[in-house]
C-alpha cells in the first residue's frame, strides 16, 4: 500500500517542479511514520493476544487445581469429621458413665486421628514465576494472593499446632493411662496395598484401650484434655477447612466468570 501511495505523491510532486523534492522528503517521511505505527499497533496487538492466551491458560490451570483442592479437602473432612463423632462419643460415656465395650478402644484411637488438609500451590508458584499480573482482574488477582497467603500462614500453622497438641499428649497424658498410642490393624493393611484403595484410610484401624476405664472416667485432667482437645478441633481444624472451602468455591466462581468473558 505504501508503494501506491508513494507513486501519486511523486505524481503530484513532479506537476510542480519548484517543490517537487520539497514535497517528495516530506512525503517520505511521512510514509515511514504511518508504516512505524502501522507495525508497532501490529505488533502491540499481538502482544496483547499473547498475554490473553497465557491468562486464559493459567487461570484454566487454576481452575483445575481449585477443584482438585476442594475435593481433596472435602474428602480430608470426611475423616476429621468422624475424629469429632468419636470425641463426642466419649464425653458421652464418662459424663454418663456409662459402662466399658471393647469397640470404645477403636474410638480412643480415633480422637488421636488427623487428616492434614492441604492446597496445591504449584499453578500460584508457576504465576509468580512469570508475572502475577498476567491475570488483569484486579480483584480475582488479590483474591487468589491471599487464599496461597491464608495457605502458608495460619491454614498450615494451625494444623501444625493441633498436631504438635497429640504428639505431647503421647508422651504426657496417654503414657500412664494406655495400653498404647495408634495400635491397630497396620500390618495387615499395609500388606493389603489398602492406601490405593481406600484414599480415607477407613479401613486402618488405630486402637488406644484403656488401662482402667473406670478410672479414666474420673480423671479430671484426662477429662480436660479431651474436652479442650475437641475444643482446638472445632477451631484448628473444622473452622480451618470449612473456611477454606468456601473461600475456594468463590474463588473458582470467579475465575470460571473471567474465563467465560476472556474467550468469548
Amino acid at each position: 500500500m505504501i508503494p501506491f501511495f508513494r507513486k501519486i505523491r511523486k505524481k503530484m510532486a513532479d506537476d510542480n517542479k519548484p517543490i517537487k523534492y520539497l514535497r517528495y522528503a516530506i512525503g517520505e517521511i511521512v510514509l515511514v511514520v504511518i508504516g512505524i505505527l502501522i507495525a508497532l499497533q501490529i505488533n502491540n496487538w499481538n502482544e496483547k493476544q499473547k498475554l490473553k492466551t497465557e491468562e486464559i491458560e493459567i487461570l484454566q490451570n487454576f481452575q483445575k487445581s481449585f477443584k482438585n483442592d476442594i475435593n481433596g479437602l472435602n474428602r480430608a473432612m470426611v475423616t476429621n469429621r468422624r475424629v469429632k463423632n468419636s470425641m463426642n462419643l466419649l464425653i458421652d460415656y464418662i459424663e454418663h458413665d456409662l459402662p466399658y465395650q471393647d469397640s470404645l478402644k477403636y474410638h480412643f484411637g480415633k480422637t488421636n486421628t488427623q487428616w492434614l488438609m492441604a492446597i496445591n500451590p504449584s499453578v500460584f508458584e508457576s504465576l509468580k514465576s512469570k508475572d502475577l499480573n498476567l491475570i488483569s482482574n484486579d480483584s480475582l488477582r488479590e483474591k487468589i494472593i491471599n487464599l496461597y497467603s491464608w495457605s502458608n500462614g495460619s491454614f498450615t500453622t494451625d494444623q501444625n499446632r493441633y498436631r504438635d497438641i497429640l504428639e505431647d499428649a503421647s508422651k504426657n497424658i496417654y503414657n500412664t493411662r494406655f495400653n498404647a498410642f495408634w495400635q491397630g490393624n497396620y500390618e495387615v493393611w499395609k500388606l493389603n496395598n489398602s492406601f490405593s484403595k481406600d484414599y480415607t484410610t477407613d479401613s486402618l484401624i488405630s486402637e488406644m484401650g484403656p488401662l482402667d476405664f473406670e478410672k479414666l472416667k474420673k480423671d479430671h485432667e484426662y477429662i480436660y484434655f479431651l474436652k479442650s482437645l475437641r475444643s482446638r478441633y472445632n477451631w484448628y481444624i473444622e473452622v480451618n477447612a470449612e473456611g477454606m472451602i468456601n473461600l475456594l468455591n468463590e474463588i473458582l466462581d470467579d475465575t470460571e466468570k473471567e474465563l467465560a468473558i476472556l474467550t468469548n
